[in-house]
């Protein structure tokens, strides 16, 4: 299965750098082991890409995502 995500320009450019030339599923695979194997050891090797939105702005979001997936298809004029 597909899942869509959305990412800064940021953190795309950083994993763009890195992919050298695998799938970026494959690079945020990797990332995921490594943090997973280091658990407990320092830094993890995602913390780097975490951030966060407040609630009020989360559920924005998901309204809007809820309006466009229901107006998907219908003619605005």
């Amino acid at each position: 299965m597909v899942r869509i995500i959305s990412i800064s320009d940021e953190v795309y450019d950083e994993l763009k750098e890195i992919k050298e030339g695998r799938s970026f599923t494959k690079v945020i695979g990797a990332l995921l082991a490594s943090s997973k194997n280091r658990k407990g050891k320092g830094t993890r090797s995602l913390e780097k890409f975490f951030g966060t939105i407040d609630n009020k702005t989360a559920r924005a979001w998901m309204k809007e995502i809820d309006e466009s997936r229901g107006n998907f298809g219908k003619s605005r004029f």
